[in-house]
């Protein structure tokens, strides 16, 4: 058994002296190379759906603009009519009373 054990932390000891192994220059530059390229494959992908999420908002904020435009647009007729309403409700009883004190005068 002992024997048994041994034989397997041998096997263990010979399999496992990649671990002891130091990096080189070029196996460094390839890592930050594998490294980069996922930052930026990601980068894209984050700017791509943020790109999408703009523009999805943009749509529906311009739908809401024309909407509000429109609103807009009926309140400043409606106050164009009021104005005109009163300038005709003040108007013409001013023009009839100065039409009679005229006729009152000659």
């Amino acid at each position: 058994m002992k024997k048994r054990v041994a034989f397997v932390v041998l096997c263990f000891l010979i399999f496992t002296t990649a671990a002891f192994a130091e990096l080189t220059q070029t196996d460094l530059e390839k890592i930050q190379s594998i490294v980069e390229k996922s930052v930026e494959k990601s980068e894209k992908r984050i700017k791509e759906y943020v790109d999408l999420k703009i523009n999805a908002l943009d749509g529906k904020l311009s739908g809401e603009i024309k909407g509000i435009d429109g609103r807009l647009t009926q309140i400043y007729g409606f106050v164009i009519a009021l104005v005109a309403l009163i300038a005709i409700a003040v108007g013409i009883p001013h023009i009839l009373v100065a039409r009679q004190g005229k006729e009152i005068r000659t």
